[in-house]
């Protein structure tokens, strides 16, 4: 899949290890690197959800459209899947997604 991120800072911090390792600590910053080349290795969104790497799941609620990837116990890797554009009553399928939008790593529980 095709990784693209929300804005420079995600950026930064997902492409340089000694940012992610001074933000969120070297355990989240070696996983964080391992979650992005697993993606990256998947052709769909639906392969990577299925593959149960990372526990990767639909977000509900205020976050519905979006998907998370366990970091750690606390942080997840939180993103979104680029969609072509849809017909107007057709379902959207997320899962066709080949191109995510990376949008933060939180503790989106706390």
């Amino acid at each position: 899949m095709y990784i693209s991120f929300k804005n420079k800072k995600i950026k930064k911090v997902c492409e340089n290890f000694k940012i992610a390792n001074r933000i969120h600590g070297s355990e989240v910053a070696k996983i964080l690197v391992k979650r992005l080349d697993q993606i990256k290795a998947f052709k769909k969104l639906g392969d990577f959800v299925n593959s149960k790497l990372g526990n990767c799941h639909q977000l509900k609620g205020t976050r519905e459209g979006q998907f998370a990837a366990y970091l750690d116990q606390k942080k997840r890797l939180i993103f979104k899947p680029i969609l072509e554009k849809t017909t107007p009553g057709k379902e959207i399928n997320y899962f066709e997604a080949t191109e995510i939008l990376i949008l933060e790593v939180k503790d989106y529980h706390g």
